[in-house]
């Protein structure tokens, strides 16, 4: 069994892993044996990245059940952050807001989690996306605005404006109109507001990471 095949909630970015081990216990896994695989249980492996790729780059025992069936892919020049959680306070009315503005910047994918499928206490979750993947997920508690700043990428001027358009029409409020960034970048064009929980949401062109 390689190391893919034992994904489990791929939505997710989650391997399967028993409840009782710490994520140390990677370390090990080859010895642990098979009887890792069947137990269900959503074990995030982001903090072992490193140490999962140095497994899959070498020579690793042939009876692991992790063994890669391939090397990891290099991805440089990818976007590098899988997904992001928001606590809302109302999750109704945060996924009201969301499906008005983000599809407007190609995000036109939804799903929901059941959080009953992962241990115990994991929430429910409202994800966006695209193109194969959800990285935009909601979930209900108490919002947190001042920790967390989201800037979404718009393929053009255009987008950045009817974006915003569209978030101030849906009850977000505004922090700055569409413009040039000029204390970045003169060709950084974006805009931002925070939306109803008070995040700061920013959308972004920067036309040289949309050339070639």
């Amino acid at each position: 069994m390689g190391l893919f095949a034992s994904r489990s909630a791929d939505h997710l970015g989650y391997f399967q892993l028993p409840k009782t081990y710490h994520h140390s216990v990677v370390k090990s896994v080859c010895e642990l044996g098979p009887s890792l695989i069947p137990l269900r249980y959503n074990y995030s492996l982001q903090t072992d990245c490193k140490l999962l790729t140095d497994l899959a780059n070498r020579s690793v025992q042939e009876d692991c059940p992790l063994r890669p069936t391939r090397p990891v892919a290099n991805l440089e020049g990818t976007n590098m952050l899988d997904h992001i959680f928001l606590t809302v306070g109302d999750l109704d009315r945060a996924i009201g807001f969301y499906e008005a503005v983000l599809p407007i910047l190609g995000i036109n994918r939804r799903l929901d989690y059941d959080g009953n499928q992962g241990p115990a206490g994991h929430p429910d979750l409202r994800g966006f996306g695209a193109n194969g993947r959800m990285f935009f997920w909601l979930r209900a508690g108490k919002a947190a605005p001042g920790a967390v700043h989201v800037g979404l990428v718009a393929n053009s001027g255009n987008m950045v404006d009817a974006a915003y358009a569209a978030a101030l029409t849906a009850g977000a409020r505004s922090v700055h109109p569409p413009g040039p960034q000029l204390h970045y970048d003169p060709r950084y064009y974006a805009a931002q507001v925070t939306d109803l929980d008070g995040y700061s949401l920013e959308f972004v062109y920067k036309n040289w990471q949309h050339e070639g």
